[in-house]
């Protein structure tokens, strides 16, 4: 019977480190996005927000290969979009 419940503690464990791995990683990943973000507003601040840069800026986030590209299909079916509470609290952060 101990050795059941040595098992059973460790796979909890085991468990409960894979948890917080991923959750690092989440945590990496959003910190990443601020950062590109980050960087892109400064980018179109030093074109003075050009609207041809804001437009291709845009059209590289939306388009077909695009990481929002769901955005622009989602909207157009009238789902409301809203940020993540992860990138909400990273946002929130700075």
């Amino acid at each position: 019977m101990g050795s059941t419940a040595f098992g059973a503690r460790h796979v909890s464990y085991h468990l409960v480190l894979r948890v917080l791995i991923l959750a690092f990683s989440m945590d990496k990943y959003y910190m990443l996005v601020r950062k590109f973000v980050n960087a892109s507003f400064r980018l179109l601040m030093r074109t003075e927000w050009d609207a041809a840069a804001v437009e291709e800026y845009n059209s590289i986030l939306s388009g077909p290969n695009g990481p929002l590209w769901w955005s622009a299909l989602l909207k157009c079916c009238d789902v409301d979009l809203r940020l993540s509470l992860q990138l909400q609290r990273h946002s929130d952060s700075s």
